[in-house]
């Protein structure tokens, strides 16, 4: 775990200084870089579960994911943004990456089963009415969650194929679910 969040700390750092490369600290002493492949700056990064894959979300309205064999590689580029990608996280078994942007959509996007690529699963239009500022994906995929500028919370239950919507009238940053899947908390 301390891997990871050593990891994204040094992602992070990149993206705010706008670097033609990010460092990606391995351990205290080794250090991996990756390329950018974005035109823009990266305004997001998520690291799966299983440490595999690594995406970036960038202004430039893509998402970069990197699979790790012996280091992290691109893997692929994932276009269906219309404006930056602001939010991203991967399902706990790693096989899906939701992705929130500045165009009010959420996208989920599947592993394919070669494992080569992710492609569209869902896409979540017209259901916030302001930028996505987060999106959470539910224990055993069956929900999930975006916030946004509008102060909306929305759980959309994908057995059933329903969204019900929460309504905080002040704009939410961030979403967390709690251990047994009863409370949302907003910041």
């Amino acid at each position: 775990m301390q891997r990871i969040i050593l990891f994204a700390l040094s992602l992070l750092a990149f993206s705010c200084l706008n670097l033609n490369s990010a460092f990606a600290q391995t351990d205290q002493s080794d250090y991996l870089k990756l390329t950018n492949e974005h035109r823009d700056d990266v305004e997001v990064l998520a690291v799966s579960p299983n440490g595999k894959y690594l995406a970036t979300g960038s202004w430039d309205h893509t998402i970069t994911v990197y699979r790790k064999d012996s280091s992290y590689e691109w893997m692929s580029t994932l276009r269906n943004h219309r404006s930056a990608v602001t939010c991203l996280t991967f399902s706990r078994d790693s096989k899906y990456l939701m992705s929130g942007s500045n165009d009010y959509r959420t996208v989920v996007w599947k592993l394919t089963e070669e494992e080569h690529d992710f492609q569209i699963d869902t896409v979540f239009e017209n259901v916030h009415n302001s930028p996505i500022t987060d999106v959470l994906i539910g224990p055993g995929m069956r929900m999930f969650y975006t916030s946004g500028a509008d102060g909306k919370v929305v759980a959309f239950d994908r057995m059933k194929k329903k969204a019900r919507t929460i309504d905080n009238k002040s704009p939410i940053q961030s979403i967390a679910l709690s251990t047994n899947r009863r409370f949302v908390f907003v910041t």
